[in-house]
């Protein structure tokens, strides 16, 4: 895929440069004259990215990244959006290493201490970032996977949509790699980079469980299969990075396909 160099390199280029760290008390606010955001209405932005929709996740603004100390103004909600919204404009088109508060400052339209006042430290705004482009994903997968049954069918549905945010969202791919990353040598970035593996494990958990409820049986061990499968996508997605969409990708993941569908028996008939 023509696409697929780009994707790489913003990503290799995300975890090569060292990030610009932002002092987390730059800017110190009064308590009484503002109050922060908790929630935002989900119709507040949406934005474009890469050719898709962006639209600001609510879960992603009550995240423990955001400020909070009471409701703000419908203006108010509509500003917390703009400044996400940027900041996933950001990370897509300059990587996590560019994207400074400065620059999502500069994108929103705002000062400095805006960003700051709400987010508090650069690390925050990528939290929210991430459980935004988490959230967005992850349900979007739940939503193309309720009501099948069949493994042939949950495969290549959820394959589809995994593998087209993949190749299609830089900031996902910045998000999901150069952030891990990133947080081997930055704790404070543990828990945010962890977030998207986190839903997927939980994604593949809840299929897991929906099969077992059908009277399915597992060949090899629940534990096991997560792992397995775990490995295998974030393996295909790292070698998609690496190389590009090869054939030899192309064979991988079929294979990969193959497997999934035949890690499970039907349930046994009665004689």
């Amino acid at each position: 895929m023509s696409q697929a160099a780009s994707n790489g390199d913003t990503c290799r280029s995300a975890i090569s440069q060292p990030p610009e760290r932002e002092r987390t008390n730059a800017i110190r606010v009064r308590q009484a004259d503002r109050a922060a955001v908790v929630s935002l209405h989900p119709r507040a932005s949406a934005k474009s990215l890469g050719g898709s929709a962006i639209r600001v996740s609510v879960r992603a603004i009550r995240s423990p990244s955001v400020r909070a100390a009471g409701d703000l103004t419908r203006k108010g909600n509509l500003r917390v959006a703009e400044i996400l919204d940027a900041a996933l404009r950001c990370l897509a088109r300059d990587g996590y290493a560019a994207t400074s508060i400065q620059r999502v400052a500069d994108e929103a339209g705002v000062h400095k201490r805006v960003v700051l006042y709400y987010y508090e430290s650069r690390e925050n705004l990528f939290d929210a970032v991430v459980r935004a482009l988490g959230d967005r994903l992850f349900d979007r997968l739940e939503e193309a996977l309720a009501g099948l049954e069949e493994p042939a069918d949950i495969v290549d549905r959820g394959y589809t949509e995994l593998w087209s945010a993949i190749t299609t969202d830089r900031a996902l791919l910045v998000a999901w790699f150069g952030l891990r990353a990133e947080a081997i040598t930055d704790p404070v970035l543990q828990v945010t980079a962890r977030y998207l593996s986190d839903r997927l494990r939980a994604l593949i958990g809840g299929l897991i469980d929906d099969a077992l409820g059908r009277g399915r049986v597992l060949v090899i061990s629940r534990s096991s299969l997560e792992v397995l499968i775990m490995a295998g996508l974030q393996g295909l997605i790292l070698d998609y990075l690496e190389r590009g969409e090869t054939p030899e990708l192309q064979a991988g993941i079929r294979d990969f396909q193959r497997w999934l569908t035949a890690v499970s028996a039907p349930p046994p008939t009665d004689r």
